[in-house]
């Protein structure tokens, strides 16, 4: 069932893509983001489609993923300034499409959700938000942080990653002690407006601010 929150959640994932896509030329650094909104966008209507058909939208993710967590490597790798955390991205980047694949061959099969992946990804994203919000501080105070694309996509990940390391640590918790997860789920997707909110905004941002881009 189609309900009002999932169709804003697409509608706002699509819209950062599309407008994205309208200027890719002009995107810069920011383009392995674009094309994640693009992939997130199929992975999502996929996994709704095979939660009606087969009654299980976990092999999605597994898919998903690594496409993922590649496509964030080479924005890191684009986008940090550090030699040797830049150096060591790729390294990071690969181990950890290795470890997906691995996850799902041996460890979660593909209608398992891969939980252990998903504990290391986030954290992965928020060391790496995390590097670009702390590096784009040391730039000069006249330079207005939150008009760049970069800073603003750094914030989201923090943002993102913390409050699903949170909910996924609740969640299970919840469960085993019959508690009602209702709140926690509105928490959750709440979070993810706000985190392709924020994706659009700095996609957004980078077309009006182009010039004026500093990453």
């Amino acid at each position: 069932m189609l309900t009002t929150r999932y169709i804003l959640y697409l509608i706002i994932i699509a819209a950062g893509f599309i407008f994205g896509m309208t200027q890719f030329r002009r995107l810069g650094k920011i383009k392995p983001v674009v094309i994640l909104l693009g992939v997130t966008l199929v992975s999502e209507i996929t996994s709704r489609l095979l939660a009606y058909t087969i009654r299980n939208s976990n092999p999605v993710y597994h898919f998903l993923n690594p496409l993922q967590v590649l496509l964030w490597g080479v924005f890191f790798y684009t986008v940090i300034s550090n030699k040797k955390i830049h150096k060591a991205v790729p390294y990071v980047t690969a181990a950890l499409v290795i470890f997906s694949v691995m996850n799902t061959l041996f460890w979660e099969g593909l209608k398992t959700f891969p939980g252990n992946f998903l504990n290391v990804e986030t954290l992965f994203l928020f060391v790496g938000g995390f590097i670009l919000f702390i590096e784009m501080l040391d730039y000069p105070s006249s330079v207005n942080l939150f008009k760049q694309p970069v800073f603003i996509i750094g914030v989201s990940l923090i943002w993102f990653n913390m409050i699903s390391f949170i909910f996924f640590l609740l969640f299970r918790t919840f469960l085993d002690n019959n508690i009602s997860v209702v709140s926690l789920k509105t928490i959750h997707y709440i979070s993810n407006i706000l985190y392709y909110g924020l994706l659009l905004t700095a996609v957004s941002f980078n077309y009006f601010f182009n010039e004026r881009s500093l990453r």
